[in-house]
């Protein structure tokens, strides 16, 4: 299953490429990246649940006995093994999740983490973005409401907050703050103030 998924995932990310130099801007891409995002999703949860059932059945293996304590068992080796490589899965289905949030959406990501009253005028764009944010678990949001029901003027930090995987996306896209130049002011992150 290991390098078949990373075979496969490469592929397919290279068929997507191919898509976008193809059919720029069209529906058609929009819907193969939101599937997409959608089996990485998937994907992602999967590892999530193998780590941890591996966590709990490494946290409930008996410890070695002491004539061996310098030399763990071959089956202790086999799961921490298992282990590292699912959790490099893990950090690699993390950054392909990173890499197919869009820039606005990074920007929406950037304006919470700020904690700055940031005001939005409500539009099906702004709507769409947030709705994918929270459905991807990047963003959370703070009571119960429709989104497309938000006032046309509405301050992002009083109705959404970012989630501990919003977080770590977030540091993800560090690498944007250098290699961004097409607007430079509204896309990087802000920068951290100085101590």
């Amino acid at each position: 299953m290991g390098i078949e998924l990373i075979i496969a995932l490469g592929a397919l990310l290279l068929a997507l490429a191919a898509l976008a130099k193809s059919q720029s801007g069209s529906t058609a891409l929009q819907a193969a990246l939101k599937s997409q995002r959608r089996e990485l999703e998937e994907m992602q949860d999967a590892m999530k649940s193998r780590l941890e059932a591996l966590a709990q059945r490494l946290s409930h293996s008996e410890a070695p006995s002491p004539d061996l304590a310098g030399a763990p068992s071959q089956r202790r080796r086999t799961l921490e093994s298992t282990v590292q490589v699912l959790e490099l899965r893990a950090r690699e289905h993390d950054a392909l999740l990173c890499s197919l949030v869009s820039e606005d959406e990074a920007r929406h990501l950037w304006n919470i983490s700020r904690d700055a009253s940031i005001t939005y005028d409500s539009h099906p764009g702004v709507h769409d973005e947030l709705r994918s944010l929270v459905r991807r678990g990047l963003v959370k949001k703070q009571g119960v409401f429709k989104i497309h029901e938000l006032p046309t003027g509405f301050t992002l930090n009083k109705h959404f907050e970012l989630s501990e995987s919003g977080e770590m996306l977030l540091s993800l896209r560090k690498h944007l703050e250098e290699s961004d130049t097409v607007a430079v002011a509204t896309s990087i992150p802000p920068r951290a103030a100085a101590s």
